[in-house]
């Protein structure tokens, strides 16, 4: 399947992405080696433009005045970009402005990026210079208006696919953007050439752990070198978000290989419903279906005496615990049972105090904000609404939350069944050291 690349050029008030804003961005698809479509608009940077960008660019204040501010075209700026790899020559600036922009606004911004300065250095190694106008002149690329965004976004474009045309008939693939992979938490993907989903995994450092399966002789990795030929990553910036999208995409998408265990060996508390409606909990080796337990153990005797004295703390039956296989159960003659193991109290009386119990495994019913340790401009957050996984996001500093309809804008769900998701949640953060603070949010009443 052909890769879709997206060239972007901003034209912007100044070098420095913390101070200088966008006056005008471009943007050109290519699809299947060819130009599909171009995007282009002036931008109200909301300060002055310097009197030396007027005359580079020829855009004027008043030009500006009544342009979108960027909050107003983020949205179609994303919608074009869609899951296009990043082109732009000297990309850095470009990438590095467009990114501070989105971050102002709250949006987290990352993309595989390739750089056709560096690029045209490979591919055109006899050539005295590389500024754009210079390549223009050399290669005939179109460049009518230079410094204008759209002119220069083209004739970049024009540049990668004469890039491209050398690249497929050479030997060697300089266009890979291995060095560009990003040195954050995320998930990252590999396919074949059909385009199909060859394995899927997370890692604290994206470009290390791509590497590692690159690198690795084991069996799995032997398959994913031998068969990848594109990679494509999510940047998440918190080890809580990578581990459950990571584990809700490789249940939905069913990459070829499975992911690696990482709860091998260990033992959990499982909830089931028997045929008269009866919740019954057991300890079984931990798995890797789609259930997942509510409380994580070392090893048997472990999960075995807490799940024990839970029986006893919420009187429990231990029959239905899978304690003991005797009716009556131990607990009934301590008066701590019942009778749900002989019939005598009803499945609804019994089921209220087991649910009472999974819902103490878990966050007791509670509203919360999970605030990851702060990495970036963005903290990661997760919120929990009545104890159970609602959506993940992001948060600037400066925002103050304190009820839970104001959190609604800056999450998104996951599409899994939300109590297993909660239930993972609870499990990472209990075997994993991550760092986080809980926000009790308010209930309207």
């Amino acid at each position: 399947m052909s890769q879709t690349y997206v060239v972007c050029d901003v034209e912007t008030t100044g070098g420095n992405a913390d101070s200088s804003r966008i006056i005008e961005i471009a943007l050109v698809k290519i699809e299947n080696n060819k130009i599909t479509d171009t995007f282009q608009t002036l931008v109200n940077p909301g300060i002055k433009i310097p009197p030396f960008i007027t005359e580079l660019t020829g855009i004027t204040d008043s030009m500006v005045k009544h342009a979108p501010r960027f909050s107003e075209i983020a949205e179609d700026v994303l919608d074009f970009l869609g899951d296009a790899h990043f082109v732009a020559h000297n990309a850095r600036f470009d990438y590095s402005m467009l990114k501070q922009e989105f971050a102002r606004i709250g949006i987290q911004f990352e993309r595989i990026i390739i750089d056709t300065l560096a690029l045209s250095r490979e591919y055109f190694p006899d050539l005295p210079k590389y500024k754009l106008q210079e390549l223009a002149n050399w290669l005939e690329l179109p460049l009518e208006d230079h410094h204008r965004a759209l002119s220069d976004a083209l004739a970049t474009a024009h540049l990668l696919l004469k890039i491209l045309f050398l690249q497929e008939n050479s030997s060697e693939n300089h266009i890979q953007p291995w060095e560009d992979l990003p040195e954050k938490n995320g998930i990252f993907y590999f396919f074949d050439k059909n385009d199909t989903l060859i394995f899927l995994d997370h890692h604290p450092n994206i470009k290390k752990g791509v590497k590692l399966h690159l690198r690795s002789k084991s069996k799995a990795n032997k398959f994913i070198q031998e068969h990848y030929q594109r990679l494509d990553f999510k940047v998440t910036n918190s080890e809580l978000i990578s581990t459950l999208l990571a584990w809700a995409e490789e249940k939905s998408l069913q990459p070829l290989l499975p992911c690696k265990n990482p709860f091998s060996g260990k033992f959990g508390i499982y909830s089931s419903i028997d045929e008269k409606g009866y919740i019954h909990f057991r300890i079984k080796p931990f798995s890797s279906s789609k259930e997942l337990p509510f409380a994580l153990f070392d090893n048997i005797e472990e999960a075995r005496h807490f799940l024990l004295i839970h029986c006893s703390e919420h009187r429990l039956c231990e029959t239905h615990c899978h304690l003991t296989k005797e009716k009556p159960c131990p607990a009934f003659f301590r008066h701590e049972c019942q009778g749900a193991c002989i019939g005598q109290e009803p499945p609804d009386t019994y089921n209220v105090k087991a649910e009472t119990f999974m819902k103490s495994l878990l966050f007791n019913n509670e509203t919360l904000l999970l605030i990851e340790k702060f990495q970036t401009n963005l903290s990661p957050i997760i919120y929990l609404e009545n104890g159970i996984f609602k959506g993940y996001g992001y948060l600037s500093p400066e925002a103050n939350i304190h009820l839970p309809y104001e959190i609604e804008n800056y999450t998104k769900p996951i599409h899994f069944p939300s109590l297993e998701l909660t239930k993972l949640l609870k499990i990472t953060l209990e075997t994993k050291k991550i760092s986080y603070k809980i926000i009790k949010l308010r209930q309207l009443t």
